[in-house]
């Protein structure tokens, strides 16, 4: 509801007056509000002096302070000052001395004159801000009235608007680093943008995103967008969401760029790049440098048979995969023998008897959705097991790779033939590859697809089963076929849970070509002639963003990874010499004491950038690790012009040499300064060989130092190794050196032997396992010394039979509790019948018995 009250406009000068409207009594059910009372102000304007601003506006830079802000009347008073009261009515600004001081006040015009100031200070900041505004207000006039809108005798400004200019620059936005990385399982990463200095208002950017990965939630989730920082803050994030995939693909990048500031100016760092490191790491310790232990089942390979007289019978064959799924085969009836110089001076195992075979039972791991199968082999077989698992008698062979005249596949219940013939007697690289997910079943040889098939498709093969190597078995390491057993040559034989990517399998191609010196399809390594550059090839490369392997080091000692621009088609591969591991003090160039003489060569396709080399010297005693050099010659192979590369880092006895260029054809070596490092202690070789009912345990060394001594340990399980013997070592030594010592008491079945040497200040290394098959031919089974004793007796046997000794006189009374127990170990116990008279005993254990006379 609108009253309207009239006002009577007399003609009498007077002061301003109030009156004022009270609501009260309001009708039932109503309240009254909080304004109950309004106050009207009649301005008097019958004085014909007036008072006002001389400008509705006006504006000054924040840095220019005071401010007068006129105030004028239009008749002069020659006797009388004429006031007005001013005051802060609105505007933007804060006062209190933030952006302004203006206290209300009265301004004064005195007699005579017709003009004042208004006196505003303003506050020169450092933030920067909009322009902002103080609106003042007049009122309450003396000897005067307030000029009126029309105006009445001045400007008719009753309020002046003062705009305080920024003169400050506007802040920069930019990204805190330009750069960083992180492991795809890190999610979500907090981006920070930065804004310097503060501002006092709000500020904003706009971004894009690209790189190399693929948004929308398959490598991250962050769509384009705004980021803003509020005023009085200094910085922001951008959350940029990580999907931890299960591929294994490289490392790949989100670019973030800044454009489009709003009240800012932008920085320097405008472009931010996360690089998304890959963590489906497929490993660089396998055959060739590809695969782990959790991708590489099975490797098996020539060097790690134990070295005996050709034709000798084989009763293990140690797996290096890190599994320690080795085969064994205990009936000698079955068992492949070993020949040496076979195939390019390596052994092979030779599977020439009936029904012949090497087993892993239980087989724990073997491949179920995936597998590669490689093998190097000759034979004139046909209708034979190659390579047979069976997890049940239900489901014999769930994976089988047979008959070699025309090679066939068995998988998950389903067959097919590749029409491909393996036989002929001439060695040769077998590579099958099986995926359930599509069925894909292919078959290369010597690295060249002759079949490709689907089988099986949605199958998987049951774990848990048994591995025949050169066996057919239809059931669980049972119901073998003399007529289908191989009869053949196996050199190596490796196993991956994975189909491997092109550029993988090339790889893994070169390093078993170079080692056998056998023709492949996809040779990439060209230095390999016999005696060269063969021993131990490992590589990196890529065919395509889904094929590609960037870090390799095998079972070498030398690790090659992190290539800095690797293309389709680039490919690294290295090799060595087989020299041993000594010291070489003269083909070194100048600054340089000793090199290490064994040399690996390299052999680049395309380019591949720059590396890191890594460089494994746990065998090694390392002085000062700033005295080592990575030696690069790129000509001859002498050594005594070669480059330099100083070392990067030393850690867990790894020296690492970061941006090394290597180029084709290049040798490399490592090298010391000075003469404390690194001089090996170099093992040539370690055996064991069964003679009679001891082992012998032979291993030479082309070099030693601060070498204190060595430790023979045996284990059956291939885990739990014991310390059996001890043998001085030669201290420091650059001669060629053999030793020998015999284990009289070998464990009963296949047990494995290693060495363990250790220095003077307690540093350690361990060899490779050999195995022994040892089956005890003594009279009861049990070997009791020295006999007569008069105190300790010593028995030997199976550890089965050695579980309870019991001593008995001649009348068959049990004398056992009167014996003492001094020491005992799987195969051997010693006991003192001290205090049992003179006289002949009785020692029984198990079915096994002798008798002991006590002096």
């Amino acid at each position: 509801q609108t009253y309207t009250i009239n006002i009577t406009n007399d003609v009498v000068v007077e002061p301003s007056e109030t009156f004022t409207i009270t609501l009260s009594s309001p009708s039932a059910g109503i309240d009254l509000g909080t304004n109950t009372v309004h106050t009207y102000t009649i301005n008097d304007d019958d004085d014909t002096r007036k008072i006002y601003f001389n400008l509705a506006s006006s504006s000054g830079n924040e840095n220019i302070s005071p401010v007068n802000i006129a105030i004028s009347i239009n008749n002069v008073d020659a006797v009388n000052p004429t006031t007005v009261d001013y005051a802060v009515s609105g505007g933007t600004a804060t006062g209190s001395g933030t952006d302004f001081t203006l206290a209300s006040g009265t301004a004064t015009i005195p007699a005579g004159a017709t003009t004042t100031n208004i006196v505003l200070t303003v506050v020169d900041d450092i933030i920067y801000e909009l322009d902002e505004t103080i609106i003042i207000e007049l009122s309450n006039p003396t000897n005067s009235n307030l000029d009126g809108v029309m105006p009445l005798g001045g400007t008719g400004f009753l309020e002046h608007t003062f705009t305080i200019l920024n003169e400050d620059p506007a802040p920069e936005i930019e990204f805190d680093v330009s750069s960083s990385s992180g492991s795809e399982t890190l999610s979500p990463v907090l981006i920070q943008v930065n804004l310097d200095p503060v501002s006092g208002i709000d500020a904003s950017a706009s971004y894009t995103v690209t790189g190399t990965a693929t948004g929308s939630g398959t490598d991250y989730t962050l769509a384009n967008g705004t980021i803003s920082i509020t005023a009085g803050n200094t910085s922001n994030t951008i959350s940029l969401i990580i999907h931890d995939d299960l591929i294994n693909e490289l490392d790949e990048t989100v670019i973030i760029t800044l454009s489009a500031p709003v009240h800012a100016t932008l920085g320097a760092n405008t472009s931010y790049t996360y690089t998304i490191i890959d963590d489906e790491e497929f490993g660089y310790v396998g055959p060739g440098g590809v695969g782990d232990a959790t991708t590489n089942k099975l490797w098996v390979k020539p060097e790690d048979l134990t070295v005996v007289a050709d034709a000798t019978d084989i009763s293990a064959w140690s797996d290096v995969s890190g599994n320690a799924n080795h085969l064994a085969q205990s009936n000698a009836s079955f068992k492949p023998r070993y020949y040496n110089n076979v195939i390019n001076g390596k052994p092979v195992a030779r599977f020439n008897q009936a029904n012949g075979r090497l087993v892993r039972n239980p087989f724990t791991g073997f491949p179920t959705t995936e597998i590669t199968t490689y093998f190097v082999n000759k034979n004139g077989d046909s209708g034979d097991g190659l390579v047979s698992y069976a997890p049940s008698s239900a489901k014999n062979n769930d994976y089988l790779l047979f008959n070699s005249a025309n090679l066939s596949t068995y998988i998950a219940g389903s067959n097919t033939s590749t029409s491909s013939a393996i036989n002929g007697n001439v060695f040769r690289i077998i590579n099958h590859t099986w995926r359930s997910s599509d069925g894909q079943n292919k078959l290369y040889v010597n690295g060249t697809q002759t079949y490709s098939g689907v089988l099986s498709t949605g199958n998987s093969i049951t774990s848990g089963g048994s591995l025949a190597i050169a066996g057919e078995q239809d059931a669980v390491d049972a119901s073998y076929d003399a007529g289908q057993s191989h009869q053949g040559d196996f050199a190596e034989v490796i196993i991956y849970n994975a189909v491997l990517n092109t550029a993988r399998k090339k790889i893994v191609d070169n390093y078993l070509a170079a080692k056998y010196n056998l023709t492949i399809s996809s040779d990439l390594y060209s230095f390999d002639a016999p005696g060269t550059f063969e021993n131990e090839v490992a590589g990196i490369g890529k065919d395509d963003n889904n094929n590609f392997h960037d870090d390799a080091q095998g079972s070498s000692i030398v690790r090659i990874k992190n290539p800095s621009s690797l293309d389709n088609g680039d490919f690294l591969l290295w090799g060595h010499n087989n020299a041993d591991r000594s010291l070489d003090t003269v083909d070194v160039p100048i600054g340089i004491d000793n090199r290490m003489n064994r040399v690996w060569r390299i052999q680049e396709t395309g380019d591949i950038g720059t590396v890191t080399v890594e460089i494994d010297l746990d065998a090694f005693v390392i002085g000062s690790d700033a005295d080592l050099f990575l030696v690069i010659d790129s000509d001859d192979g002498s050594f005594v012009n070669s480059s330099l590369t100083a070392i990067s880092s030393y850690a867990g006895k790894i020296a690492t040499f970061d941006n090394v260029n290597l180029s084709n054809g290049d040798y490399i070596s490592i090298a010391s300064a000075v003469r404390a490092n690194p001089l090996p202690i170099e093992l040539i070789e370690f055996n064991a060989l069964l003679k009679h009912d001891k082992v012998e345990l032979t291993w030479s060394t082309a070099s030693e130092i601060n070498n204190d001594y060595f430790t023979i340990e045996r284990t059956k399980d291939g885990f739990h190794w014991q310390e059996i013997l001890t043998v001085k070592g030669a201290g420091n030594s650059t001669e060629l050196l053999h030793y020998k010592t015999i284990d009289k008491s070998p464990i009963h079945g296949t047990s494995y032997y290693r060495l363990k040497q250790t220095d003077f200040n307690g540093d350690s290394e361990t060899s490779d396992p050999v195995a022994i098959n040892y089956h005890a031919n003594t009279a009861h089974g049990l070997k009791v010394y020295p006999n007569p004793t008069q105190g300790n007796v010593t028995i030997e046997g199976f550890s089965k039979e050695l579980n309870d000794i019991r001593v008995y006189s001649l009348l068959g009374k049990d004398l056992t509790k009167n014996i003492q127990f001094i020491s005992k170990s799987e195969t051997r116990v010693v006991i003192s019948i001290a205090k049992l008279i003179k006289g002949t005993y009785l020692i029984k254990a198990d079915n096994s018995f002798q008798y002991i006379i006590k002096e």
